[in-house]
């Protein structure tokens, strides 16, 4: 018989609500990002963790994204960021709770950033960078095999990555995820994620297939412990989470849902789960 709550308080919504993360905060992997201009709450952030239920990070917040990650949207796939409620924040002049942003992979030192606490105010918001781990066995076992029934050898995914299976670590695993799914689907084909030496031959000619990153873009990977350069960071911080400070609330909920991931191809090659992998 379970003694956690935890569960018995997750709002029924069709969102990340800031009351999510009363029990803590929590990691999540951006599985894609729908952004719809003109909207009443226009960024969609879907999670891996999380499906049906995406963040929608108030303007503040996604400041924070362009300024850590670029405004490109389409190179958050893959990256992770940790979130957390910040009990703080007000809304029409009363502190109710908002999401708020502790922690992102892809950046190389803790970032000092001054947010929208009211109209005409700013505060400071502390994000610190998120450090990889070595991915668990069983879960790197289960990429092989899935990617295996497929047709992609161990030596193709090493090769891809950039290191040995033994050194994948948890962001290696979101990003080949990523271009599991985009496999599954049909939308890069196997020459194109991996190129033989022929056909990378033929493409630096001007020929043959084109390459992996004609597909949707999957994250940079990193080294155990550390994060990808960016252009401007503070010194490097700790991995704690920072104390909360205020922000602007959170925008008011947007009724209906997200566009459905593309069917899979009739022609593709036969991808199965293992172990949870690609799911």
């Amino acid at each position: 018989m379970t003694t956690d709550l935890s569960q018995t308080i997750v709002p029924k919504s069709d969102q990340l609500n800031a009351d999510d993360l009363i029990p803590g905060p929590r990691t999540f992997t951006v599985d894609r990002v729908v952004v719809s201009p003109g909207a009443d709450q226009p960024v969609n952030i879907h999670l891996v963790e999380l499906p049906g239920r995406p963040y929608r990070p108030s303007k503040g917040q996604r400041r924070v994204l362009v300024e850590l990650w670029t405004k490109d949207s389409s190179v958050y796939v893959g990256r992770r960021m940790t979130l957390y409620r910040d009990p703080e924040v007000k809304w029409a002049g009363e502190a109710v709770g908002g999401i708020k942003i502790s922690h992102l992979s892809h950046i190389a030192a803790e970032a000092r950033l001054k947010v929208t606490v009211s109209r005409g105010n700013k505060g400071p918001q502390v994000v610190r960078p998120l450090v990889d781990e070595i991915a668990p066995r069983d879960r790197v076992d289960g990429a092989v095999q899935g990617f295996g029934r497929g047709g992609i050898t161990l030596d193709q995914l090493e090769a891809r990555v950039g290191r040995p299976r033994d050194q994948w670590t948890t962001q290696d695993l979101a990003d080949l995820n990523a271009l599991y799914q985009s496999l599954s689907s049909g939308a890069v084909t196997k020459d194109q994620a991996f190129p033989t030496d022929d056909a990378a031959a033929e493409e630096g000619s001007g020929q043959g297939v084109p390459s992996a990153g004609d597909g949707p873009p999957a994250a940079a990977s990193q080294t155990p412990g550390a994060a990808t350069p960016r252009d401007a960071g503070a010194s490097a911080g700790s991995n704690e989470a920072p104390a909360p400070t205020g922000d602007e609330p959170q925008d008011p909920p947007e009724a209906g849902g997200a566009a459905s991931d593309p069917a899979p191809s009739a022609t593709s090659p036969a991808w199965g789960a293992a172990d949870g992998f690609g799911q």
